[in-house]
């Protein structure tokens, strides 16, 4: 058995997650599924001789979904010093490709910078280096790194695109509500044009709501485009609510609109625009603020991944290495200086110090450490020197079973 983690598609609401944890579910060699809709996550515990992602991910897409296999590799970009021609850049280049695990490697010979994509698993950073130094020349990591953020720029993105959608929505409803329902509110004083009066000018009347509830309609079209296809597929959700709601009220309109043309003015009274445009509007102010709350949560796990440094300096052979937090082993010796974060659990092997846990515990006076008490990873070292011996890193963790139970709350 092996368990995977993916990102899901297309999720709006418990229903949608629901549906995709038993569309999976039913697929024989799966053992256990979860979705949580806060993340977007799909955890998965499947037989791999019976399954593959490429079987889960069609059973999803028929469910209506999209399902997306996490990034494997990593990207690091490097300052290279010595490099001072295209042969130098070339070397490097030949160098690195030669380790497993490499996929791509781009040499900029202007800025001295080179830009490594690799599989951890088969190729850790340090060999890189190591690699790069062999060809004669000196890798250092870039100061200050802007480390690109994918999944908090496609949610910065899908706001950008929701509020814009929300602003057109509410542009063009305000005036089909008020020409609707303006004869229920006479003391507020604004009348309705002349030539918009259903009495005397019914057509016009029917003609400018048709006009004004089309680019609401537009606005809010992912309620059509994906309510009637899980609808198709036999697992409606809010969206399907929505959609055959406002469609049936909106075609029900043009259908009265076109009465009034031939000459059935009663008709004028059966408009049902601002019904449509009013309930797309409200569902995309919801939406818009469940996707801006996420993106809060987001940001909560977000502080507590900045808890723990990116690199660790562990003693090896009787040499000091600094090296990614991502390389650390358990029984690895790491070494912590003054004031510097814990990168993994562990237990003290030399040094006497206190550490400041408060993020993590909420304990305000610092902890005493000496040989043989336990550290927590993303816990402050205070003023003493310590060496450790790592004994839980990467998921196992209390800082990463932390950020799991708030994903998962």
């Amino acid at each position: 058995m092996i368990e995977k983690s993916y990102k899901v598609t297309g999720m709006s609401c418990s229903a949608c997650a629901a549906h995709v944890q038993r569309a999976v579910s039913k697929l024989e060699g799966v053992a256990a599924s979860d979705v949580n809709l806060a993340t977007e996550k799909l955890n998965v515990k499947y037989d791999e001789s019976k399954q593959s992602f490429e079987t889960i991910k069609k059973a999803v897409d028929n469910a209506g979904y999209g399902l997306i296999e996490e990034q494997q590799s990593k990207r690091v970009e490097l300052l290279i010093k010595g490099m001072s021609c295209a042969a130098c850049s070339s070397a490097v280049e030949r160098a690195v490709r030669k380790l497993d695990g490499l996929v791509s490697a781009e040499l900029n010979l202007t800025t001295n910078r080179g830009s490594f994509e690799y599989e951890p698993s088969k190729v850790k950073l340090s060999e890189i280096k190591a690699a790069i130094e062999k060809a004669g020349y000196t890798p250092r990591d870039i100061e200050g790194e802007k480390t690109r953020d994918l999944e908090k720029e496609r949610r910065e993105k899908e706001l950008r695109i929701m509020r814009l959608r929300l602003v057109i929505a509410v542009v063009f409803c305000a005036p089909v509500l008020y020409i609707a329902m303006s004869h229920m509110f006479p003391m507020l004083g604004v009348p309705m044009p002349y030539f918009m009066n259903p009495h005397h000018f019914p057509l016009v009347f029917a003609l400018v709501q048709l006009g004004l509830t089309i680019p609401v309609i537009i606005a809010g079209s992912r309620f059509y485009s994906k309510g009637f296809k899980t609808l198709i597929k036999g697992a409606p959700n809010m969206d399907t609510l929505v959609a055959i709601g406002t469609g049936s009220a909106f075609l029900y309109s043009i259908f009265a609109t076109i009465r009034i043309y031939l000459g059935d003015v009663d008709f004028a009274q059966s408009l049902y625009f601002e019904s449509a445009a009013v309930v797309i509007t409200l569902v995309m102010l919801g939406k818009y603020l469940e996707a801006a709350s996420k993106g809060k949560t987001s940001e909560a796990i977000k502080k507590l991944l900045q808890l723990r440094p990116t690199t660790a300096m562990i003693e090896k052979d009787g040499r000091e290495m600094e090296v990614p937090l991502d390389e650390v082993s358990v029984g690895d010796i790491v070494i912590v200086r003054p004031g510097s974060s814990f990168p993994v659990d562990g237990i003290v092997t030399e040094g006497i110090s206190t550490a400041d846990e408060s993020m993590l515990t909420g304990e305000s006076l610092p902890v005493e450490k000496q040989p043989d008490s336990e550290v927590t990873g993303g816990s402050i070292n205070g003023e003493g020197f310590i060496k450790f011996r790592a004994t839980r890193v990467g998921n196992d963790t209390a800082l990463s079973k932390i950020i799991k139970l708030v994903e998962d709350a």
